[in-house]
């Protein structure tokens, strides 16, 4: 008995291939679809906010030291006063390569590794500009002017310094500043008012008076482009 071969219906075969491109199609189109209305959400719901970011972005606030407050003596002659100085300044936020800021640094300023790192890794240092140095020469300011392209995150600024014109002879009784401490940044009597990176009185008259004598720090809002360089200052509030 011979087999008889038997074929398919001719209309599934010609289903097949146009189900295939059907499918294509509405996959296509869903993805236009999805790509679409993920275009709209960013232009239209979230475009405020992406703004927003950008400005904040280029808009930066940067802390004003308050000159700490004047000491007198019952006649009213000056014991303890400040008057300003000029400080190289690391802000981390420009850093574009570190390792080169560390070395430079080293080589410049004549600060060790270490220091440096710890100076970098302390609480709040990557939100307030760092004092590299204090009492920054010319010479010092010349080559920071000199870099700036470079080195957009090296910046030379008038910074308030504390000034005893008695010297050594009443040490003992008004005191002197230095950096806040870690323990004492976990103490509620510092804690409050005072962050990392603060200069406050660590004995003497400067200790016991020392958030009188602090004030209160201003800021000044300025308008820097993608590589931090200040490009207008917008507002100044000492």
């Amino acid at each position: 008995m011979s087999k008889k071969k038997v074929f398919d219906d001719p209309t599934q075969q010609l289903f097949k291939p146009r189900g295939r491109i059907l499918f294509f199609k509405y996959f296509v189109l869903l993805f236009f679809v999805i790509l679409g209305v993920r275009f709209w959400y960013l232009q239209v719901v979230s475009h405020e906010h992406y703004v927003k970011a950008a400005e904040m972005n280029r808009i930066r606030e940067i802390p004003i030291p308050a000159p700490r407050g004047t000491i007198l003596d019952r006649e009213g002659h000056v014991l303890v006063d400040s008057t300003p100085t000029y400080s190289m300044m690391l802000y981390q936020e420009d850093m574009t390569n570190a390792e080169d800021t560390l070395n430079m640094l080293i080589s410049r300023v004549g600060l060790d590794r270490n220091t440096l790192i710890k100076m970098i890794n302390a609480p709040g240092a990557k939100t307030r500009p760092i004092v590299i140095k204090t009492n920054a020469n010319s010479k010092d300011r010349a080559w920071v002017e000199a870099h700036e392209f470079e080195h957009p995150e090296l910046k030379i600024e008038l910074q308030p310094q504390r000034r005893y014109p008695l010297g050594e002879v009443l040490a003992h009784v008004v005191g002197y500043v230095g950096e806040i401490g870690e323990e004492q940044l976990r103490d509620p009597d510092y804690s409050e008012y005072c962050r990392s990176g603060d200069i406050i009185g660590q004995a003497g008259i400067e200790q016991s008076y020392n958030k009188i004598l602090m004030g209160k720090e201003g800021y000044r809002r300025i308008l820097v482009d993608s590589r931090g360089r200040v490009l207008q200052q917008l507002e100044e509030i000492p």
